[in-house]
């Protein structure tokens, strides 16, 4: 499931709280951070979840690059948005999540390392 969250750099006790709330409930919880210049700050923020434990939400369950999102008429979504969402999360935001969950048994997907990444997005291109 996912949830839209409000800008992490408008309201950072609401997102603490919702995340702490989420990993009460759910097995996995990770947090996506995109631009959207119609937002508060720019951004907005994804609250994802499932009752599965393990699921690495920066994986998109189909992933595509940058040719097939034009044949789809995907103008500013592909599979390294996708995982950029995950990845290029400023520090204060992944202090505010990691403090958020960290009684969950969620995988911090917003600390994956570069090198993680590319392993995981060169894996989709060959699948």
């Amino acid at each position: 499931m996912c949830y839209q969250q409000p800008s992490p750099l408008v309201n950072d006790t609401a997102l603490r709280e919702q995340m702490k709330m989420f990993s009460r409930y759910y097995a996995s919880v990770g947090y996506a951070l995109n631009i959207a210049p119609t937002f508060p700050q720019g951004t907005v923020g994804y609250a994802l979840v499932s009752r599965q434990e393990g699921v690495d939400f920066s994986v998109p369950k189909q992933g595509f690059g940058v040719a097939e999102a034009r044949e789809l008429g995907l103008r500013c979504y592909n599979t390294e948005v996708h995982q950029g969402s995950f990845m290029c999360v400023p520090s204060i935001v992944r202090d505010i999540v990691n403090e958020g969950t960290l009684n969950s048994q969620h995988r911090d997907t917003t600390n994956l390392g570069k090198q993680e990444h590319l392993q995981r997005y060169e894996h989709l291109q060959q699948g």
